[in-house]
């Protein structure tokens, strides 16, 4: 362990005997077994040596083939050995973030809940009736808040997702009234940037037995992304369905995604843009958060898309009708 270099005692004679035995119960143990040659090899990986391995035998007495051979052997338990302590290291790694990241969300939503309430207050007229131009500039202040917020939101399910602590609490829901709503609070944003925002929604209900705030939050990550990487033309949403499932489908005409990059854009925190110059901010966790939530709800999330061909990303969720 020392020299990191293998150690031959063929023939082990007495004298060696006395020298690498503890005592004499030792020497006595070694001897019952009819041990007529030894070698130990170390235990390196990663230039670290982690311990050492010896053998013994009674009959033949021990070679260089021998010592390649196990040399060889050691290095791969060694190697097994490495890539269990590297495991756990990073296991204990990635439970520290998630720790971080629930900490650090759950401070700052204090602040941001008390932004948002005393922006209601001013806007309430609570404290006196306020100009067209403060009310303008109240309202991006509690859209700003909201923003920040949803991004707390999503790193604390990224959080709850990675220890597996996230659970579903569903109930009959039907995905209209979903749609719905989160529709109304996107389509300022899309007109903004003078985009056609169009939601088609069937007469019939599309019932579904799912945790409704969940796909409250995976449509909202899908519409943020469709909004804010189409510069112009068209946001659609529509209501499918097949045998055995609803599907929601969230169009856009904006930039595409490479399809080398499709299953890459649900890694946490890889965004297609990654210079440190990209344009669209983001942390780069709403897709993960979205297929995570889709599969935690027993359906799946799926895109299709192409460089400037558009994105459509479709939520199945199983129907319960």
């Amino acid at each position: 362990m020392r020299t990191g270099r293998p150690v031959l005692y063929s023939p082990l004679d007495d004298d060696t005997l006395v020298r690498i035995t503890r005592d004499a119960q030792h020497r006595q143990l070694i001897r019952a077994l009819g041990t007529r040659a030894a070698m130990a090899v170390p235990l390196v990986a990663r230039g670290e040596t982690l311990g050492a391995m010896t053998f013994g035998c009674g009959s033949d007495e021990y070679g260089a083939e021998h010592v390649a051979l196990a040399q060889d052997f050691a290095a791969r338990a060694a190697l097994a050995v490495s890539n269990a302590r590297l495991y756990e290291q990073a296991q204990q790694a990635s439970k520290a973030k998630s720790g971080f990241l629930a900490v650090m969300s759950h401070e700052l939503r204090t602040p941001l809940n008390a932004i948002l309430g005393y922006s209601d207050l001013l806007d309430a007229g609570i404290h006196g009736e306020m100009t067209g131009e403060q009310r303008e500039q109240l309202g991006r202040v509690t859209a700003n808040a909201r923003d920040l917020l949803h991004i707390v939101d999503e790193i604390l399910t990224f959080s709850r997702i990675e220890s597996g602590t996230e659970r579903a609490h569903p109930e009959r829901t039907d995905l209209r009234a979903v749609i719905r709503q989160v529709a109304e609070r996107m389509e300022p944003t899309a007109k903004r940037k003078a985009l056609d925002f169009q939601v088609r929604l069937s007469e019939k209900p599309a019932l579904v037995e799912t945790d409704a705030p969940k796909v409250r939050q995976i449509l909202t990550n899908l519409l943020s992304n469709a909004v804010k990487f189409t510069e112009e033309g068209r946001i659609t949403v529509e209501v499918m369905r097949d045998h055995t499932h609803h599907m929601v489908r969230v169009r856009d005409t904006g930039l595409g995604i490479a399809p080398e990059n499709h299953a890459r854009i649900f890694d946490a925190f890889w965004q297609v843009e990654q210079s440190a110059r990209r344009v669209a901010g983001g942390t780069g966790l709403g897709l993960s958060v979205a297929k995570d939530l889709a599969t935690l709800l027993g359906g799946r999330l799926e895109v299709e898309s192409g460089l400037g061909a558009g994105t459509t990303f479709t939520l199945a969720l199983p129907a319960a009708d």
